[in-house]
């Protein structure tokens, strides 16, 4: 029974405790930093046009049949080829691990000698 007796005293008090918490809520207090939208003022002050930062515009420059074919073939896997189709072998590239690059210059012979 006093263990009963504790345990209720300890739950009434932290309750008591924690009455004096509501006051030290970050939300509720002035003395902490809260969101102004000084961010959103200064990002509409430095676009030309604010209304941009809602919708935008479109380029009427813009020829998008080309791009809409190149996203088209990359989502169905069927890329072109490049340079017209055609493939060239490179010298030396194959799978080795040497770096690739240009061969090495041949040995130059000392002079004067054999």
């Amino acid at each position: 029974m006093i263990g009963y007796t504790r345990l209720g005293l300890a739950i009434v008090g932290c309750l008591v405790g924690m009455t004096g918490c509501s006051s030290r809520d970050p939300y509720q207090r002035d003395d902490v930093w809260y969101p102004t939208g000084a961010n959103a003022a200064n990002l509409a002050a430095q676009v030309a046009d604010p209304a941009d930062l809602a919708g935008g515009r479109g380029d009427p420059t813009q020829r998008s049949a080309a791009q809409i074919k190149a996203v088209t073939r990359i989502t169905t896997d069927t890329p072109k080829p490049l340079g017209g189709g055609s493939t060239t072998t490179i010298p030396g590239g194959g799978a080795g691990a040497s770096g690739g690059g240009d061969p090495p210059p041949p040995a130059v012979a000392p002079a004067g000698g054999t």
